[in-house]
């Protein structure tokens, strides 16, 4: 069929499922060359959909188990061996990977990803350099890639905010950043907002680090206190609840005179 010039199909058009030879079930782009590039198609698994210049162009035919696949955008999901339920959408989002369950958004995202599974990015070039890491959630321009320091095998991290990000080269697991250019720099650790930014509970307009409005603070403190004050904990506050006929304390870890020591408060 050689049309020059409009098509209208008054009925259904049926496309077969593309098989391993590439001969059926495949919609292609001319370029100006001549060359043909896949468009639409479904390689892999009937359950598998692609759209987009050399979208899944890359995936292997002769493995069914690969299914479940979206790729929307110039080569999207571009190349997958077994992966599954994996979903991209944007020019190269998840252009290379062999995990499951990942789902890119935005130009570049999760470029790279060659193992990681059960991963979410959202913005242009976020987890570009996750290649092996696991359970890793990245909302922003540049999310979970600084150009310095990208996460590349950590697991179960979350970055939310342009360039939120780890905070040097060493990878890191359960690490939250939360706010433009926020850095986290250590495992099961939570950091809000760059150097500049200020906390407020409470208030709409905080003024110090942390400024809590309209309530105190509690302190629940179960376990023992440390029985030794030194550099590694210094600046620690310390509250320890005793039982009845006895009387609370409150204590900070602090130095005197080159000497460590707890100091009651209370």
């Amino acid at each position: 069929l050689d049309v020059d010039g409009d098509a209208q199909f008054r009925k259904n058009l049926y496309l077969p499922d593309t098989n391993e030879n590439e001969t059926v079930g495949i919609i292609y782009k001319v370029g100006d060359d001549g060359s043909l590039s896949r468009f639409i198609h479904n390689s892999g698994s009937i359950e598998n959909t692609f759209v987009g210049l050399d979208a899944g162009a890359g995936f292997n035919f002769n493995n069914p188990v690969a299914g479940g696949n979206t790729g929307i955008g110039s080569q999207a999901l571009f190349s997958n061996e077994d992966g599954q339920l994996n979903t991209a959408v944007g020019d190269s989002a998840l252009a290379v990977s062999n995990g499951s369950n990942n789902t890119a958004v935005g130009a570049l995202a999760l470029n790279d990803n060659l193992s990681g599974s059960g991963n979410t990015a959202v913005g242009h070039v976020a987890l570009f350099a996750m290649r092996s890491g696991s359970g890793n959630t990245a909302i922003g321009q540049f999310a979970g890639h600084d150009a310095n320091f990208a996460i590349t095998t950590g697991n179960n991290n979350t970055f939310l905010g342009f360039k939120a990000s780890l905070g040097n080269l060493t990878e890191r697991n359960n690490a939250t950043a939360i706010g433009a250019n926020a850095k986290v720099d250590a495992s099961d650790a939570l950091v809000l907002g760059d150097s500049t930014v200020r906390v407020g509970i409470g208030t709409t307009s905080p003024s110090q680090k942390l400024e809590i409005a309209g309530g105190g603070i509690k302190f629940t403190t179960p376990g023992t206190r440390p029985v030794t004050c030194d550099e590694s904990i210094r600046g620690l506050i310390w509250f320890t609840n005793v039982g009845a006929g006895q009387t609370d304390s409150l204590a900070i870890c602090v130095k005197m005179l080159n000497i460590y020591s707890w100091r009651p408060l209370y």
